[in-house]
């Protein structure tokens, strides 16, 4: 092949690259606008819960633990020992008050 044929497939081949490139970022631009308009979870779930969106954008929760799905987030679960920072509970106060005694 001559230099003008190599210079000639190089620059077809760079045209080609730079036309997959310009395809690829519009179709990256159209992904990023989709998830901009996608609603986002701001209900803080327990372990084990999801939270995805129909077509249409509701919401709807899924419960992992129990295979379940759910229009409606979970309630609040009332907090562990370890979260109030007081670990294991002692003995009842009442069985205390009574050695006491």
């Amino acid at each position: 092949m001559s230099d003008d044929a190599d210079l000639q497939a190089l620059m077809r081949e760079k045209e080609e690259i730079e036309r997959k490139q310009r395809e690829l970022d519009a179709q990256l631009a159209a992904a990023d606008a989709a998830a901009a308009q996608q609603p986002v979870a701001t209900v803080d779930l327990p372990i084990g819960w999801e939270c995805r969106f129909t077509p249409d954008g509701k919401a709807y929760y899924i419960d992992h633990n129990t295979h379940t799905t759910h229009w409606s987030p979970p309630a609040a679960a009332p907090p562990s020992y370890d979260e109030v920072g007081g670990g294991a509970p002692s003995a009842a106060p009442a069985a205390a008050a009574a050695s006491s005694a």
